[in-house]
């Protein structure tokens, strides 16, 4: 059997497969956990187009009666990077657009913003919004309306940046973003009583920062864990760091109850007790893997 990815032959041994579907579903975790997606794919010169039916007949043909599997995998990261450019080369032309074109340029740039938003949808859900609310606002001949779209526009494209950078360089990324949440994490101790004498204020202020830190933190994880596959064994808390992302992200949600309660205590709690120890041991034990 003549196995291609991207047009290249690979070595792939048979042990216990003995269909194509068996085969096929080795290669394509294979890929998944690589960080790559099937596109397409081509058994005996014949496009696949039932990919996702488990009980696809050509799934059950024996090994031996398949010559060639082809197989045609995106690299979700490069995909990603590439859709971040697109976006912000789109935001930066609609800045420079609002700012000093004319009413047909305006035109022209806004009839490709639902292909942007999209985008946005899919590679930042978390921005989706910030960049349409202001061209809803009002007509785009207001020159007010126009200074708040070219603003917002400029801040998206800084946004989109920093996300690109995530993943071109998540090993440096994560090295600053752990540098400085190692800065903020003692302060966490003193949070419970300025939240209580009255400093709500800079209380707020250290953990809107903190929140900030850990999303790029955690959005960094999941990269680096399909760069360094040593990583995957590590256990934080007892559990692995997939395990541990997610219960990092659970106690995200209960602050933002206890934010919503005014329960100053339990956020306290929360941060001294829960998030100072975990955090202080996924940073150690993620910088053991980065340079």
């Amino acid at each position: 059997m003549n196995i291609r990815i991207n047009g290249v032959e690979i070595d792939f041994q048979l042990e216990d497969e003995s269909t194509a579907g068996d085969v096929f579903s080795g290669i394509s975790r294979w890929l998944r956990e690589s960080g790559h997606r099937v596109e397409s794919v081509s058994l005996n010169g014949t496009a696949i187009h039932d990919l996702d039916d488990l009980d696809g007949s050509w799934r059950k043909q024996s090994v031996t009666d398949v010559k060639d599997l082809d197989i045609l995998a995106e690299s979700v990261m490069e995909r990603r990077v590439n859709d971040f450019e697109t976006i912000i080369h789109y935001t930066e032309l609609l800045r420079r657009v609002m700012d000093e074109g004319t009413s047909e340029q305006r035109e022209a740039v806004l009839e490709e913003l639902p292909h942007i938003l999209e985008g946005i949808r899919r590679n930042a859900p978390d921005l989706a919004g910030l960049l349409d609310e202001p061209i809803q606002g009002g007509s785009h001949g207001d020159p007010e309306i126009r200074e708040k779209i070219a603003r917002r526009a400029g801040d998206m494209a800084t946004l989109l940046e920093q996300r690109q950078r995530e993943l071109l360089d998540p090993e440096h990324e994560m090295g600053s973003t752990i540098a400085a949440l190692d800065v903020l994490l003692p302060t966490f101790e003193e949070i419970p009583g300025e939240l209580q004498d009255g400093n709500r204020k800079k209380a707020l202020e250290t953990v809107s920062r903190f929140s900030e830190l850990v999303a790029r933190e955690l959005r960094i994880l999941p990269v680096l864990l399909v760069m360094k596959p040593d990583l995957q064994n590590e256990l934080v808390d007892g559990v692995s760091l997939n395990e541990a992302i997610e219960s990092l992200n659970g106690l995200f949600r209960e602050m933002e109850g206890a934010f919503t309660n005014n329960d100053f205590v339990l956020i306290g709690d929360l941060l001294e007790y829960e998030m100072l120890p975990r955090f202080t041991e996924l940073h150690s034990t993620v910088l053991r893997h980065i340079g």
